[in-house]
């Protein structure tokens, strides 16, 4: 093989692998060693903020909250406040008032 069709092929196989990533993060933990994840999905349900991701670390849950934390750093700002119903006010007085 030559070097160009190693090339190639090599191209290939990174196109394949990465064809889902969304994102890619550099992460530094609080030890100052970076760790290099792939985003795959993001989607917020009733448990929260879900985050679909792979890294070529050997202990992928280690670095979950870091993931979820620089994640959620980056769309604090685009979640909407939660809005409060009349219902709710009206609760939220019948609890809180003194008749």
């Amino acid at each position: 093989m030559d070097i160009d069709k190693i090339e190639q092929k090599t191209k290939n196989v990174l196109a394949e692998a990465l064809k889902d990533v969304k994102q890619e993060l550099l992460i530094i933990d609080e030890k100052d060693v970076s760790h290099l994840v792939y985003i795959h999905n993001i989607k917020w349900s009733n448990r929260g903020l879900e985050v679909e991701f792979s890294t070529p670390e050997e202990n992928k849950e280690a670095l979950s909250p870091l993931v979820h934390d620089a994640i959620y750093a980056q769309i604090k700002d685009t979640i909407p406040e939660p809005s409060v119903s009349m219902w709710g006010k009206l609760k939220e007085w019948a609890y809180t008032s003194k008749v």
